[in-house]
């Protein structure tokens, strides 16, 4: 059996808010998925199929909404917060991260910003993952199926996670949009016009 060894990234963000007293804070959030976690998180991804009366379109992958990719980045947000020991072996999950006042301000940095979503999914999941793939690759005892499993997985996080070219918004568009976008973190159950969901268990929900 193929061992394959994995170095976790941990990514940093500092964070300001102020608190229910007024008082300014400032603190360092980290954020890391482990090799099984990380593992987990890409194998239970279980595209939305389209539902259509048109046989070409009926059962192909639903492409992923803005709402949908937002609430995503937020459930994995939660999911990898944490911090480590001061000796680096030990990682200890962030609990009740999106309740807390750090995690809001967090929370909404990712929820206003595209250039904050794009970093996040990148540091923590697609170099990670783009990483493990290249240990994959470089086995000699890995099969070509293995191999091109791994790719597959890969393709579809890229695909989640890609960010589309600005383009201009009114005041008034761009409140529509967070609207939705944020509304869409709270609800659950499939879109419409998909069947099946993406096999997340969102840890900021429960």
């Amino acid at each position: 059996m193929s061992q394959l060894i994995y170095e976790a990234s941990v990514y940093t963000r500092t964070v300001s808010y102020k608190n229910f007293k007024g008082q300014t804070n400032t603190v360092e959030l980290y954020f890391a998925l482990d090799p099984l976690e990380l593992m987990r998180v890409i194998a239970g991804f279980e595209p939305k199929k389209i539902k259509s009366g048109n046989p070409a379109l009926r059962g192909k992958e639903a492409e992923i909404s803005d709402a949908e990719q937002l609430k995503f980045v937020h459930d994995l947000a939660c999911r990898s917060a944490g911090s480590p020991s001061d000796d680096g072996e030990v990682w200890t999950p962030f609990e009740k991260f999106s309740e807390s006042l750090a995690g809001k301000a967090f929370l909404t940095k990712l929820a206003s910003s595209d250039g904050d979503r794009k970093e996040f999914s990148s540091k923590v999941i697609l170099d990670p993952f783009r990483a493990f793939v290249q240990y994959a690759v470089s086995d000699d005892s890995n099969t070509p199926s293995d191999v091109q499993q791994f790719k597959t997985m890969l393709t579809q996080m890229e695909n989640i996670f890609k960010v589309p070219d600005p383009k201009e918004e009114t005041l008034d568009e761009k409140k529509a949009r967070l609207a939705a976008e944020l509304a869409a973190m709270s609800e659950s159950g499939p879109a419409e016009g998909t069947e099946g969901d993406n096999g997340i268990n969102s840890p900021c929900n429960g």
